[in-house]
């Protein structure tokens, strides 16, 4: 349980909510590759609701995808791990946006803050410019 509460904790500090991230550090340590939610619930303690709000959290997201097997009547619960390379990809939309807002406060407060917004949003386009080759290698190198 120790494993899941360190992983879950570097998904918190991105921003992600307790039960997705013990969700998907629960994934991650999981030997057989997958789970069903009632594991879920019985292991990492959340009520069903929870689990399942988070579930759906993941899901959009695409980090986690659904299968059922042979003979069972359970869904089983598996890791994306390209989800993770579409979180990032969708964080750098965000940075762009941001990157655009910050040009256009250093014109508004040109006379006090200017130089410094405009070295942020400078910082967002170098960021950009670095990680977006980074982002479509790994792309070409998934097929997609």
């Amino acid at each position: 349980m120790q494993e899941i509460e360190n992983l879950a904790n570097v998904f918190v500090q991105l921003d992600y909510a307790k039960v997705p991230s013990s969700i998907l550090a629960f994934l991650m340590i999981a030997p057989e590759g997958s789970l069903t939610f009632n594991r879920i619930v019985s292991e990492l303690g959340f009520s069903k609701a929870s689990v399942s709000t988070g579930l759906r959290f993941l899901e959009e997201k695409g980090m986690i995808s659904y299968r059922s097997q042979l003979n069972s009547r359970e869904r089983f619960i598996f890791l994306n791990p390209t989800g993770m390379v579409d979180w990032i990809s969708a964080r750098m939309g965000v940075l762009e946006k941001m990157k655009v807002l910050f040009y256009e406060v250093a014109k508004h407060h040109e006379k006090n803050y200017g130089d410094q917004f405009r070295m942020i949003a400078a910082m967002y386009e170098e960021l950009d410019e670095v990680i977006a080759p980074i982002l479509q290698k790994f792309r070409e190198k998934l097929g997609n």
